[in-house]
């Protein structure tokens, strides 16, 4: 399937590409309208974007209770996406405890 893709490509077929491109491009802004959708279940103030590598950190409780319950990183997946190997070591260091604070004065 591959291969056919890239005869495509070389022989001016680019409808591939381009279903490809309009997918990630939709997954691009469902990332940023993700704190809308009311299936959201996290306060949206409580939401901070970095969306690379990951889209959110949530740090949940904070206000309504006025203190962090939890802190939990979010990614927005699409379609048939999955985490990037990138993401995977985060996630994986994440169970692991491996997280740090650190403050720079």
């Amino acid at each position: 399937k591959q291969k056919e893709r890239i005869n495509g490509l070389v022989n001016g077929n680019f409808d591939w590409l381009a279903k490809n491109t309009q997918a990630i491009n939709i997954g691009f802004i469902l990332e940023r309208l993700l704190l809308t959708f009311d299936s959201f279940k996290y306060n949206h103030n409580d939401c901070r974007p970095m969306f690379d590598p990951l889209d959110y950190i949530i740090f949940e409780g904070l206000t309504e209770k006025g203190y962090v319950e939890n802190i939990t990183f979010v990614d927005v997946k699409t379609g048939k996406a999955t985490l990037t190997e990138g993401q995977k070591q985060i996630k994986q260091t994440i169970i692991d405890k491996n997280v740090k604070f650190k403050t720079y004065e």
